[in-house]
């Protein structure tokens, strides 16, 4: 049985690769939902704590960003 998810919950699909020239793949995360949040201040607390929406622990997220 799967709990559905709170309307305070956020439910994120992350695209990741384990290296260059590596299989992608999509790992799912929900994060607790605070007032102002954005999608960096939600990668940042899945790298804090990188559990899946089922409760694997995995490497944390990493991503690039250029302005």
């Amino acid at each position: 049985m799967t709990a559905m998810p709170d309307a305070r919950t956020v439910h994120l699909k992350v695209k990741r690769q384990d290296g260059p020239g590596q299989k992608s793949y999509w790992q799912e995360f929900r994060i607790a939902w605070r007032p102002h949040m954005n999608v960096i201040s939600v990668l940042m607390e899945i790298r804090k704590n990188p559990v899946t929406a089922t409760g694997e622990r995995v490497t944390p997220v990493v991503w690039e960003s250029v302005c």
